[in-house]
Order: structure tokens, then C-alpha cells, then sequence
């Protein structure tokens, strides 16, 4: 698991919007389970108040390597986190 801050409403629409883009997914909503390529699912909760994006790994194939999941995640998203 891991969490992101500072994300801002707005911002979650237009990363939901590039992660369709790139064959993702992205359903709408807070709290969601976003399908990726090569059958990798990851849970999504969105927190408003606190501006914070919890993703969860919850299936993937054997041969993928959770941490290039992880280098994926944390690339799709680092663009939308304020710093």
C-alpha cells in the first residue's frame, strides 16, 4: 500500500483521464478498483478532505514484480502530487 498527498480534486479528474489514456481502467469515484495491463488490479481511495490517494496492489500474475508496479504507480502519479 501506499499513499499520496496532496492532490487536489481537479487533479484526480485529469489523472483519471491520462490513466485511460494510457489503457487503464479508471472508473469514477473515491474508491474504486482500477484494471491495468497484464490482469493487475489496484484498489484506489480517494480522501477529499485530506487531499490523499491510498493504492493498494490486490491481484496481479506471478512474474509481475510488485516493484514495477510500484515504479508505475508512483510515475503516473508523482505528476499530480503537490510537493
Amino acid at each position: 500500500m501506499k499513499k499520496y498527498g496532496g492532490i487536489q480534486p481537479g487533479e484526480l479528474e485529469r489523472l483519471r483521464s491520462e490513466l485511460h489514456k494510457s489503457g487503464v481502467n479508471a472508473p469514477e469515484g473515491d474508491d474504486v478498483t482500477l484494471e491495468g495491463p497484464h490482469n493487475v488490479f489496484l484498489r484506489a481511495r480517494y480522501d477529499r478532505q485530506r487531499e490523499t490517494l491510498t493504492v493498494t496492489i490486490t491481484d496481479k500474475p506471478f512474474w509481475v514484480p510488485q516493484r514495477q508496479i510500484w515504479e508505475i504507480v508512483d510515475q503516473a502519479v508523482g505528476g499530480f502530487v503537490d510537493e
